[in-house]
């Protein structure tokens, strides 16, 4: 790279970071209306009350349009009566409109998958995110933070891609308390082709989190299409699973290899936020919903409740019962669900020979 352009890609960096310092998100959010969560009911320890974000996609050049829109969607959860709010997958594509003439960037093919359809003349797209992952920790550790503070809830953030000190990409969700501290962070898992061809990295650890609303997990939209992923929570003792995803298109049929499944499998409480709309030729979209064992459903369908739309803004709310998710699982646990012998003389000589394999 030519010594201008450094110069110019370091400018524009440093403009980028004062437009979203963090003095200006919490200014910005300290002239809104803000409810006295100190006088909130506590919760009852074994009724947890979910907000699910259906997110639409606007393209943003003001960070704090980005702001308003998720204070807004929390606004409405709290007083809706939720106590922990989940965001979708790439729940910051909004935010490339702070880079001029990304507008005018026209994809190469329409029906393709996330990022497969832009063409960026040649830059690699990975370089786009590694420039822009200081503004985006920023904008996400302020914005996530305060909100959470501000309504006493905790956040699911979503996904945003984030470079690593080496230049590794990974797809992030993090968590934040009913307090405005960071929890934690996951990694997605599993990846779709498009991103492995891009050069994203998988995570290689699968967290739960303790918190006042039980032990809740938060894997990445594919990571639900394989059972692995619910099983190995399950039995580190999860009692709720977040999915944030963006998915290009719906239908019930491709729906039905994700989170409802592996709820079946795991006899677990599964939460999923989508991503929906258009943004560079990209098309998303999906149902948000709450789900849980169809014998803990009021129509035995596994389903407490699920967006009527699959593109439009929505937000699911419900509620779950850890009190009786723990006595299903104690009663079908009494039944036998489990072959412990089976599992035990297959499964780790499958599993050594896909290593070997690879």
């Amino acid at each position: 790279m030519k010594l201008i352009e450094k110069i110019k890609q370091k400018a524009f960096s440093k403009y980028l970071l004062w437009k979203t310092r963090p003095c200006r998100i919490k200014k910005y959010l300290d002239k809104k209306e803000i409810p006295d969560t100190n006088r909130r009911e506590p919760p009852d320890s074994g009724n947890v009350k979910i907000a699910s974000a259906q997110v639409r996609l606007k393209m943003v050049s003001e960070p704090l349009e980005y702001v308003e829109t998720m204070f807004r969607l929390v606004k409405r959860a709290y007083y809706e009566g939720a106590q922990i709010i989940v965001f979708p997958e790439y729940n910051f594509l909004q935010l490339l409109g702070m880079l001029p003439g990304i507008d005018k960037i026209a994809p190469k093919d329409k029906t393709a998958e996330k990022f497969g359809g832009i063409d960026l003349d040649g830059l690699d797209i990975l370089d786009v995110f590694r420039f822009l992952t200081p503004v985006m920790k920023v904008i996400f550790a302020t914005t996530y933070s305060e909100l959470a503070r501000l309504f006493g809830i905790y956040i699911i953030t979503g996904s945003v891609l984030l470079s690593e000190k080496d230049g590794s990409v990974y797809s992030v969700a993090m968590l934040y308390d009913d307090k405005g501290r960071l929890v934690g962070q996951q990694k997605k898992l599993h990846l779709m082709p498009v991103e492995a061809e891009m050069g994203i990295n998988c995570g290689q650890e699968i967290r739960v989190f303790d918190t006042r609303l039980g032990k809740i997990a938060f894997p990445i939209c594919m990571d639900a299409t394989y059972f692995e992923t619910f099983r190995m929570l399950e039995l580190m003792g999860a009692d709720i699973v977040f999915l944030p995803i963006a998915d290009n298109d719906y239908n019930e049929w491709k729906a039905l290899r994700g989170i409802w499944p592996r709820v079946q499998e795991s006899s677990i409480y599964g939460v999923k936020s989508a991503l929906v709309g258009e943004i560079l030729g990209m098309d998303f979209a999906g149902k948000s919903g709450i789900y849980a064992p169809m014998e803990l459903t009021k129509n035995k369908d596994g389903i407490v409740v699920e967006a009527e739309s699959a593109d439009k803004e929505e937000l699911v709310i419900g509620e779950v019962c850890l009190n009786k998710l723990h006595e299903f699982r104690r009663q079908k646990h009494i039944i036998g669900d489990r072959n412990l012998e089976l599992y035990e003389r297959y499964f780790p000589k499958l599993y050594e020979n896909l290593y070997k394999e690879q």
